[in-house]
């Protein structure tokens, strides 16, 4: 891209990421019969198809657009969805966001520890969301190609994907002339060879080509402001 493309998607990060102060608590707002009003739904039923395989699904996102919308996704989908979220400092804050996010019906359970209410939720069929694009800790990821450079991506999702066997579907929402678009894609292939390492590394990369995908779709409503390529390999990993 030129400098001044660059600069046009710098700029508009930066509005979108203020603007979700003001949008988000309108969010948590929304009834099930706003649906229509605020949101435009696609690929709906390619989430319907891996649901009804009844073994669950993995919903898999990244901070695009306004992720916090993912807490209608009870009322978009008429399933049960589930998420995971990484618990905030400040306790106020904690309790405000774990209750606006829960009214809606979704269940949320805490990053630290989590592998367990995942596997229930699946265990009985729901659908389970997690976003899966910041840059991960060494000793949790696998190394990966992200928008051309190596990126430190969370085993985590992939290795779920291989224990479970469940279907896994991207999903996002983004904010697409005056209203908020909601996309659900196709079930993604989940490689499982028993060669556990090497599958790790390549359903990941599986899974971030198809986040790298939407991204390149709109640009500008990504998170560009976390540091996503911050943890490389050592020497020795190279």
């Amino acid at each position: 891209m030129t400098a001044a493309e660059i600069n046009r998607i710098a700029r508009k990060t930066f509005f979108y990421a203020t603007n979700m102060i003001f949008e988000t608590p309108r969010v948590y707002a929304l009834k099930s019969g706003d649906v229509s009003k605020h949101y435009t739904v696609h690929g709906l039923q390619h989430l319907r198809a891996a649901h009804n395989k009844g073994k669950g699904v993995l919903m898999f996102s990244g901070h695009l657009g306004n992720w916090e919308i993912s807490v209608q996704l009870n009322n978009i989908a008429r399933l049960q969805v589930s998420g995971v979220y990484r618990k905030l400092d400040f306790a106020p804050a904690e309790k405000y966001f774990h209750e606006k996010r829960e009214s809606t019906g979704s269940r949320l359970y805490p990053l630290k520890g989590a592998v367990h209410s995942i596997l229930h939720e699946l265990g009985r069929g729901n659908c389970m969301a997690l976003l899966i694009d910041q840059n991960a800790k060494r000793n949790q990821s696998v190394f990966i190609n992200f928008f051309g450079r190596t990126a430190s991506a969370n085993m985590g999702p992939a290795y779920l994907s291989i224990l479970t066997g469940v279907p896994v579907i991207m999903y996002f929402f983004v904010r697409e002339n005056g209203k908020y678009r909601c996309e659900f894609l196709p079930e993604l292939p989940v490689i499982n060879t028993g060669d556990t390492d090497k599958d790790l590394i390549v359903n990941t990369q599986i899974f971030n080509n198809a986040l790298e995908g939407i991204i390149r779709r709109y640009p500008d409503q990504w998170f560009w402001i976390h540091n996503r390529w911050k943890t490389q390999p050592m020497v020795d990993e190279q």
